[in-house]
């Protein structure tokens, strides 16, 4: 009995059959030839979604503890 395809996508539908139809083809092979052959069912929904523009954030950094260093009497280094 097959799987029902509620609840996946129809990129992952599309990739399983590609994958039928090329049995013993790796993986990344698989991907791209189903990335060449898949055409979205609805184009005009990818469209309508604005996305923002990304800001820039900043890195957080880990703050150096200050050592309490013993400072050295430079009489005798050598």
């Amino acid at each position: 009995m097959p799987k029902s395809s509620k609840g996946q996508s129809p990129w992952n539908l599309h990739v399983k059959k590609t994958m039928d139809e090329n049995k013993g083809t790796p993986l990344g092979e698989v991907l791209k030839m189903a990335s060449r052959t898949y055409k979205r069912s609805n184009p005009s929904v990818g469209s309508a979604i604005t996305k923002r523009p990304r800001t820039m954030r900043r890195k957080k950094t880990k703050k150096r503890k200050k050592s309490k260093s013993k400072k050295r009497k430079s009489k005798n280094w050598f």
